[in-house]
């Protein structure tokens, strides 16, 4: 029988606070586990631990700490984790019982005697009335005729005599024109360059265990966006090596304030709305450094949002 999720992650956290909280203080955390941490998730357990750090004090590098014990410990085997500190208590209510179902209401029949004295059948020879037959006194029936709308009528007419018109056949849409990457400004992919790698640094280096969520959910975002092929194309590769690639994608700066949407989109399912905003200001920040910069300011990367 497979372990009670929920269970397994009170185990977990337990077990990692241990020596890092008191008691006390652990069982008030496991008493609010199950709305603080729903997932085993790399992203969860990052804003699990970030809710811990302003009660209980804890620094940088303790949360940092947490994040890798508590991620690493949702993955060992059941039988290495202490025993749930509070296990499911029992229901407080015990179940309805349960009763037959009353029978139906008798509902009383109708009795038919026998035919009272004197009833005879009908004649051998009565036949039903023939077709057509009104009895004597009743006016005979008169013959409805249609009602012709004149409007209608004239309408019918003019329609039949138009020639009949042919549907035009379908037009196949233009070509996409293909994309002169050579064009472009050079100004635009330089300062993406420096936004992306900014991104990717500090993930890499304060939630390492999430860089692999964020690739994942940076692509399944880019699969709805608008973003031409080229620059998917370029993307994916970036994030195929995202700590060593430089990320200068040759794109249009709107093809590029698209894809910063994209990444801001994985950064929210990944940190939350507040820590997303914090994650990309600060490399908005540092690339308003460069020299570019004068010339294509990393706020117009925004333009997408």
């Amino acid at each position: 029988m497979a372990a009670d999720p929920q269970s397994m992650r009170r185990r977990a956290v337990y077990a990692s606070l241990m020596g890092q909280l008191d008691e006390a203080s652990i069982m008030q955390v496991l008493g609010q586990l199950g709305q603080s941490l729903r997932s085993d998730q790399a992203s969860d357990v990052i804003r699990f631990v970030d809710t811990l750090s302003g009660p209980f004090g804890l620094d940088t590098a303790q949360c940092k700490r947490l994040y890798a014990d508590i991620y690493k410990r949702l993955r060992e085997p059941e039988a290495s984790l202490p025993p749930d500190p509070m296990p499911a208590a029992a229901p407080r209510f015990a179940p309805a019982p349960s009763y037959p179902a009353p029978a139906p209401a008798y509902v009383p029949q109708p009795a038919y005697g026998a035919a009272p004295p004197g009833y005879m059948p009908a004649p051998p020879g009565y036949m039903p009335a023939p077709p057509g037959y009104m009895p004597q006194g009743y006016p005979a029936p008169h013959e409805l005729q249609p009602t012709v709308n004149p409007v209608a009528a004239a309408l019918a007419a003019a329609n039949a005599a138009m020639p009949q018109v042919q549907p035009a056949a379908p037009v196949a849409p233009a070509p996409t024109p293909a994309v002169d990457l050579g064009s472009l400004p050079v100004d635009p992919p330089l300062v993406f360059g420096a936004v992306m790698r900014r991104v990717v640094a500090e993930v890499a280096e304060f939630h390492p265990e999430a860089i692999e969520e964020l690739r994942k959910d940076s692509l399944k975002q880019l699969e709805m966006s608008r973003a031409p092929q080229h620059a998917r194309e370029a993307f994916r590769d970036a994030w195929s090596r995202a700590r060593q690639h430089n990320w200068q994608i040759r794109a249009s700066h709107t093809d590029l304030a698209e894809l910063i949407r994209v990444t801001y989109l994985a950064l929210v399912e990944a940190f939350g709305r507040a820590g997303a905003d914090q994650i990309l200001q600060r490399a908005l920040q540092l690339a308003e450094n460069l020299a570019e910069a004068r010339l294509f300011s990393p706020r117009r990367l925004l333009a997408a949002m």
